[in-house]
């Protein structure tokens, strides 16, 4: 009975590996001058200031790698499931998808 129970606890903990935090919606600046458009694929799309570039980001514990433009990736720490700091302190907020389309 004790195999069984190992390989219970194998899938169990394979199981949780593939349910880490992930990424999806729209995390903006508080002036709105800049947000990160996050999808569960692994793409996000970065905006400032009216243009918008393509890119990627892979999430590592509570830090998030972004990769956009070939220049160098911009690290975020999430915070909590509504917000993600960046440098120099600056707060990335959740919106509300709702909202946008009023």
């Amino acid at each position: 009975m004790k195999p069984y129970r190992l390989i219970l606890a194998v899938l169990l903990c394979a199981l949780l590996a593939g349910c880490g935090p992930k990424l999806d919606g729209t995390y903006a600046d508080p002036a709105g001058l800049t947000a990160f458009t996050f999808r569960s694929s692994g793409k996000v799309y970065y905006g400032a200031l009216g243009s918008e570039q393509e890119g990627t980001y892979e999430i590592d514990g509570d830090r998030v790698k972004v990769n956009v433009g070939g220049a160098e990736p911009i690290i975020l720490r999430i915070k909590d499931a509504q917000t993600l700091d960046g440098p120099l302190g600056i707060p990335w907020k959740k919106q509300d998808p709702k909202a946008a389309k009023q």
